[in-house]
C-alpha cells in the first residue's frame, strides 16, 4: 500500500469512527459555547450535573491561549440533555454567564440543513404575493363599513406602537435576536455579514431555523 493509499484509507477509517461516535451519542451530546474562559472541565461538569448524569464534559482549549471558550457535554440519556437544554439557559453559571446550549449536529448534518434553509429561502423568494389588494378594492358591506369605523382608532394606535420596530430592517431585527442571545463583538459582526436582507428577515420569522443557522459556524 502506497503512502497516498494509505492516507486515504486512515481518512476513510476516521470518518467512519466519527459517524458511529455520532451515532451513539445522538440526542445526549450537547454543544455549549460563551463559557467563561477561566472555567474549568470540573466546574462545567458540576453545573450539568444539576440536570441529569453527565456521562463527560470537555472544553476546548487551544496549546497557546487556552480555553476557546466552547465545548461539549455527554448525558448518559437523551431525557436528561433535553432537559439541560431547556433549564440551563435560566440559569446563569457562576451567576453572571449564561451558556449557549444546543444538540450537537456533524458537519455532514449542518451542511444538510444549511442546504434546506437555502432552499426554503429560495421558495420564499419565488412565492407570488397574496392577492390582497384586489379583495380591498371591492366595496364593503354595510355592517363591515361599521366594524372598520369602530376598529380604525384601534388600529390606528396598533400602528403607531409598532412603526419603530417595522422600521428596523431585517438585519436589525436580526441583530436584536442573535444579541439577545449573547452573540456579541467580532461573532456578531462576522455573521451579519454573511446574510442578505432577505435571508435576515427568514431568519427572524423562524426560530427553528434562525437556532440552525447559528450553529452553522460552529
Amino acid at each position: 500500500m502506497s503512502s497516498k493509499e494509505r492516507k486515504i484509507w486512515l481518512q476513510k477509517q476516521t470518518e467512519e469512527f466519527r459517524r458511529h461516535i455520532n451515532q451513539i451519542t445522538k440526542g445526549r451530546n450537547l454543544y455549549v459555547k460563551n463559557i467563561p474562559l477561566d472555567l474549568t472541565d470540573e466546574e462545567l461538569q458540576e453545573f450539568f450535573g444539576q440536570f441529569g448524569e453527565v456521562e463527560k464534559s470537555k472544553i476546548m482549549k487551544d496549546p497557546e491561549s487556552g480555553s476557546k471558550g466552547f465545548g461539549f457535554v455527554l448525558f448518559k440519556n437523551i431525557d436528561d440533555a433535553k432537559n439541560a437544554i431547556h433549564e440551563s439557559t435560566l440559569k446563569p453559571i457562576r451567576d453572571q454567564s449564561v451558556l449557549y446550549v444546543a444538540l450537537f449536529k456533524c458537519k455532514e448534518e449542518r451542511q444538510r440543513e444549511k442546504a434546506k434553509l437555502n432552499r426554503q429561502i429560495e421558495n420564499n423568494r419565488n412565492q407570488p404575493p397574496a392577492p390582497m389588494m384586489s379583495q380591498m378594492n371591492q366595496p364593503m358591506s354595510p355592517m363591515m363599513n361599521q366594524m372598520n369605523q369602530q376598529m380604525s382608532p384601534m388600529m390606528n394606535q396598533m400602528n403607531q406602537q409598532m412603526s419603530p420596530m417595522m422600521a428596523m430592517s431585517s438585519k436589525d431585527r436580526l441583530k436584536a435576536e442573535l444579541i439577545d442571545k449573547n452573540i456579541t463583538g467580532q461573532q456578531l459582526k462576522d455573521k451579519l455579514k454573511k446574510v442578505t436582507e432577505e435571508q435576515a428577515r427568514v431568519l427572524c420569522e423562524d426560530q427553528v431555523a434562525l437556532n440552525q443557522w447559528i450553529n452553522e459556524s460552529i
